[in-house]
């Protein structure tokens, strides 16, 4: 399973590439973006380079002495800013899909269940209508079994 989420990743990496790419390229070249903007797409890439510096120290077993950690540079902050801006349009969409695609399974499960539901009510009130038809059959020859009888006793009763 490990294998398929590494080839999957990179598969997402791929697609994800070009706008990274694209802002990156818009960050270095272009001085005309809004100063909100940039300083939100540096400060996100020095909040990624800290968290992977981290998980790095502590994958590496490292002392936890060592907290300080060096700013990047400002146009590495924007590479990697703008690669994690990527990556988290990426995996945003992603899981918005899934969300989508669990809701769609939800819903078509629900209209399954509300079928079947109705299905088997029709099929209960279909029974209850036979049931009162054969009761009433079943009284009706009752009585004919009745009259038969006493057209019977009759008949014998004049043959004396």
């Amino acid at each position: 399973m490990i294998p398929l989420i590494k080839v999957f990743s990179l598969a997402l990496r791929l697609f994800t590439r070009p706008l990274s790419n694209y802002l990156k390229i818009s960050l270095k070249h272009n001085d005309n973006h809004h100063p909100l903007i940039r300083n939100a797409i540096l400060n996100l890439g020095q909040y990624s380079n800290r968290i992977n510096v981290k998980i790095q120290r502590k994958s590496l077993q490292m002392s936890s002495e060592e907290n300080y950690i060096k700013p990047l540079p400002d146009e590495k902050a924007l590479e990697q800013g703008s690669e994690f801006l990527g990556e988290i349009a990426a995996y945003g969409v992603l899981l918005i899909w899934g969300l989508y695609e669990l809701n769609k399974t939800s819903n078509e499960e629900q209209a399954k269940k509300q079928k079947q539901t109705d299905l088997i009510s029709n099929i209960n009130a279909k029974i209850g209508g036979l049931n009162v038809q054969f009761e009433s059959i079943q009284k009706e020859i009752q009585n004919l079994k009745n009259r038969i009888d006493l057209a019977k006793e009759e008949t014998s009763e004049n043959k004396l």
